[in-house]
């Protein structure tokens, strides 16, 4: 069949056709050019009809008496494909960074001889990838006694660390707002930034290969500043940071975390503030993600407006929903 289809081609007609193309073997075929791309020339013969020759079997084509050559380098290679083809192992990829959260929410009441009544509402994203970490918590919280409301208070912050490659120290940045009905001030914006050593970093693998902090002892220095609204002193206070934090893990379902950090004012001297932080999470079977949190956050303030408390302690207990 192909040497009838040559025999066709190299028939000494003449047609009155502008185009021609020339085969590899040197034939030259009189036709009309329909498309012409680096894999495939379609043509329109007065005798054959349309044709379909491969790029490979052209040599040139001449279209309105302009030669036109084939590039070879753009013709794909077709590489032979092995008979069996080995099977590769399944790399199983990384789980990408994403934020984990918590949803805590408590509430309790009473009545009858006394009538109390309060609710805490608290949601923290956490961020880990490694070589970074973010973290933003908010709390709010509202207590009433007898129809008299004792406790309206938010708080909201961001910490950001970078660990150094190798080592136990680690960079940090973090800010707060406070607000807080019973308080000297209405407001209050703090932040500053230092560096974090780990002291004692203890990790072991859980049943299913995870690694989990054990014991973990770490403390932290910087330099920060304070700024406090709607009381006698509104103007910004320069302040140093010095910070523990631990986290224990007693058993796979129960641990310890808490932190406490020592504020010294550089303007008023003598004059300072800590806050401080104690956590016990035990984590429910019920639902996975499910814990129960008990908790209290202290802070005392060496300067107070007049008929303020120096000290403010909080006690929560929480129904926690990690996601």
């Amino acid at each position: 069949m192909r040497r009838f289809i040559v025999l066709l081609i190299l028939l000494p007609v003449q047609f009155a056709l502008a185009d021609e193309v020339v085969l590899s073997s040197g034939e030259k075929l009189q036709c009309q050019v329909v498309e012409h791309t680096a894999q495939l020339v379609i043509v329109d013969h007065p005798i054959l009809g349309r044709l379909e020759i491969p790029a490979e079997m052209v040599q040139e084509v001449l279209r309105d008496s302009h030669l036109e050559k084939l590039d070879k380098k753009s013709e794909p290679k077709i590489e032979a494909k092995p008979k069996h083809t080995p099977l590769l192992p399944k790399q199983e990829e990384k789980p990408k960074p994403r934020w984990r959260s918590k949803i805590e929410l408590g509430f309790s009441g009473a009545s009858g001889n006394t009538e109390d009544a309060n609710a805490t509402f608290a949601l923290t994203s956490i961020l880990d990838r490694g070589y970074d970490k973010y973290s933003i918590d908010s709390r709010y919280s509202i207590r009433s006694s007898r129809g008299d409301r004792s406790e309206n208070k938010l708080t909201a912050g961001l910490l950001a660390q970078w660990p150094l490659p190798d080592s136990r120290f680690n960079y940090f940045a973090q800010g707060r707002y406070d607000a807080d009905e019973f308080q000297s001030w209405d407001s209050r914006v703090t932040g500053g930034a230092g560096i974090g050593y780990h002291l004692i970093d203890s990790n072991k693998l859980d049943e299913s290969g995870n690694v989990i902090d054990v014991f973990d002892l770490g403390i932290k220095a910087g330099l920060g500043f304070l700024r406090e609204f709607g009381s006698e002193n509104e103007r910004i206070q320069p302040e140093g940071i010095l910070g523990t934090n631990l986290t224990w893990q007693i058993s796979p379902r129960q641990r310890l975390a808490g932190d406490s950090t020592y504020y010294p004012n550089f303007d008023e001297k003598g004059e300072f503030r800590i806050v401080s932080k104690a956590e016990w999470i035990f984590d429910l079977d019920t639902l996975d993600g499910l814990s129960l949190k008990l908790g209290l956050l202290h802070e005392y303030q060496s300067q107070v407006d007049e008929g303020i408390e120096h000290s403010d302690l909080s006690v929560y207990g929480a129904i926690v929903l990690e996601f």
